[in-house]
């Protein structure tokens, strides 16, 4: 059978993005997306890698095709530092989207079986002595940030961090781009982070847990260019840090970098993780508890959706094992593995 043009190709004849990049070459997807014209008011698949994401989202299927055949993922696990490490109460409910308008307020998030409660702190005392609130950690930055940690403190079990001796080294680890606005970006999410307080309550099967503690207990810090202040190592409080090695998501670094612009797809991503590999059988979830874990805010069903979509498919073409079907009703799940093989932790 003759292989069509790459402008002929029906993109999205019930395949997933993983499927498209097996059946056809990621060039020629590149090229069909970028010549495709987004119709106004649209969100199929292929208006999605038409847009600002699309690329990468095709770049990140096609190079994790070729990984999974080159590494043959199994008995060959791969050594700890090709894994993070997300604590799971963050899969129930994420961080805002985007930064609040009172830099005073709370942000609560209540599911069915889960409520968070993130209250920000002070950054340092005004001229007239009066604590000065910094608001809550916000958008991929604080998402990438506390990944960071939460990975660092498992792998080298230990609840200190050290995230660097600058924001440049800080980037570099992290696997970031430079820039002006990167550097202010993880220079301010990292000094919310390291004064909010968050309140976690999650119940399921009659049990429950509830946590109310600052994510850091303590934190060093130097003064660079321009008298700003860069936290150079945290060190998590003991309760989070519990927490985090009783319940550990494994997630791919690789995966966290690509999706590093969407709050919304990382939370996607950590919420599969978690989720997918935990499944004894099909699991059907409609738009409303979609929308309840995963809005962030969202105040509107026709306004989340769209988005949702989009995100889903950033989030899956970077967890290529995840088994799922997005449908009118909502979403289907099925047992899927991990997106990085697990691993045994011991305890400090």
């Amino acid at each position: 059978m003759t292989k069509p043009k790459a402008d002929q190709i029906d993109l999205f004849a019930g395949r997933s993005v993983h499927e498209l990049v097996e059946a056809h070459t990621s060039r020629d997807l590149l090229k069909v997306a970028s010549n495709h014209i987004r119709e106004p008011g649209r969100n199929s698949p292929i208006d999605i890698l038409s847009g600002r994401r699309g690329a990468r989202t095709i770049k990140s299927a096609a190079v994790r095709a070729e990984k999974a055949l080159e590494l043959q993922l199994g008995d060959n696990l791969p050594a700890d530092e090709l894994r993070s490490y997300a604590y799971a109460a963050w899969a129930h409910a994420g961080l805002p989207r985007r930064d609040l308008k009172d830099s005073m307020k709370r942000w609560t998030v209540q599911t069915d079986y889960a409520t968070l409660t993130v209250s920000p702190g002070t950054r340092r005392l005004a001229e007239g002595g009066e604590a000065v609130p910094i608001g809550v950690p916000f958008g991929s930055y604080a998402r990438l940030v506390l990944l960071d940690w939460q990975s660092e403190a498992i792998r080298n079990n230990s609840r200190t961090v050290h995230i660097g001796k600058s924001i440049t080294d800080a980037l570099r680890r992290m696997g970031l781009p430079h820039g002006s606005e990167a550097m202010r970006l993880l220079q301010e999410q990292t000094e919310r982070l390291a004064v909010c307080t968050i309140s976690f309550s999650l119940e399921s099967g009659g049990r429950g847990l509830y946590l109310n503690q600052p994510v850091v207990e303590s934190a060093e810090y130097s003064y660079g260019r321009g008298n700003k202040r860069f936290i150079e190592s945290v060190t998590l409080s003991q309760g989070y840090y519990e927490q985090l090695l009783r319940n550990p998501v494994v997630l791919d670094p690789a995966a966290i970098v690509d999706l590093r612009d969407s709050p919304s797809a990382l939370d996607i991503y950590t919420w599969l993780a978690w989720r997918l590999p935990a499944l004894k059988g099909e699991t059907k979830i409609g738009w409303v508890a979609l929308k309840a874990q995963l809005g962030n805010g969202a105040a509107l069903m026709k306004n989340f959706k769209p988005h949702f979509r989009e995100s889903l498919i950033a989030a899956h073409s970077v967890y290529r094992e995840a088994n799922l079907e997005l449908t009118e009703t909502g979403l289907t799940l099925h047992p899927s593995p991990p997106p990085m093989p697990q691993k045994r932790l011991t305890r400090a």
